[in-house]
């Protein structure tokens, strides 16, 4: 499962202060962290959290954290999968 980090530009692309937010390639939305910039996010939202590790790999096997930008992805896609994900999932709760 990709797991793909949105940075803080409008394009998703941004690498400055601001918000991150963790969203898998289905468009659930995972995580979000404030951050000073890019450098930080993957350890913040991810690779400094083992418990965050072990249930994400519970859930989904094997993962790869992606910078939106990475792949040939684009923040709309992601938008309309978070909104498609959250359709079909509304009355399950956030599983994150």
């Amino acid at each position: 499962m990709k797991l793909y980090i949105i940075g803080t530009g409008k394009d998703g692309l941004g690498d400055g202060d601001g918000i991150y937010h963790l969203l898998t390639e289905e468009g659930e939305a995972l995580a979000s962290h404030l951050c000073t910039n890019s450098g930080f996010a993957k350890s913040d939202l991810l690779l400094r959290r083992s418990e965050r590790i072990k249930k994400y790999k519970e859930r989904f096997g094997e993962i790869t954290l992606l910078f939106l930008g990475d792949d040939e992805t684009t923040l709309e896609e992601l938008q309309k999968l978070n909104e498609k994900f959250y359709k079909n999932h509304k009355n399950d709760g956030n599983k994150a």
